[in-house]
């Protein structure tokens, strides 16, 4: 086996244990600051939380909502951006549906030098979740824990939020 085989082995290994390890970590997971995420009027019980698909793909999307099926227990929708978007369509009625939350992809590029003196870049995506109130329109900022649930991030960001209510 050559060195370089060697060395995309050793970091495909570490990518995969990176990956399991989030996986299995991220549906317990909760974000420490929620005081700043969570508008402080939102009440998950009155109205009805409107929630972008998950935009990484659609087996994803079908993870996220089996995840909140089983975990989250006030009522969302679960509806594409242009809806939620959208001030004439189905969820127009913001005493009906006055928040949602919306989520963006973030990209980082690590960088690793291995032993050996070859270095190597590896771009994580990170799942970005932010309320959204819809009847003024004010965005709220993002979780600012991040770079660690990939594609899971909806799990902490709903936790979060479940454990805040109870």
């Amino acid at each position: 086996m050559t060195a370089k085989t060697k060395n995309n082995l050793s970091i495909f290994t570490m990518v995969l244990f990176f990956i399991m390890g989030v996986a299995s970590t991220a549906s317990h997971q909760t974000f420490s600051d929620v005081d700043k995420f969570i508008p402080p009027d939102f009440n998950p019980d009155k109205g009805i939380l409107l929630i972008q698909i998950q935009p990484f793909s659609r087996r994803q999307n079908d993870r996220m909502l089996e995840f909140l099926q089983k975990n989250y227990p006030h009522p969302y929708q679960v509806v594409d951006s242009s809806e939620i978007n959208n001030k004439s369509g189905k969820y127009a009625d913001t005493k009906r549906y006055p928040f949602a939350v919306l989520w963006r992809e973030s990209e980082s590029i690590n960088h690793s030098q291995n032993s050996n003196g070859t270095s190597s870049n590896m771009s994580e995506y990170d799942l970005c979740g932010h309320f959204v109130d819809r009847s003024t329109s004010k965005v709220y900022p993002e979780t600012e824990k991040r770079d660690s649930y990939d594609q899971y991030g909806y799990e902490p960001f709903f936790n979060s939020i479940i454990k805040h209510f109870k």
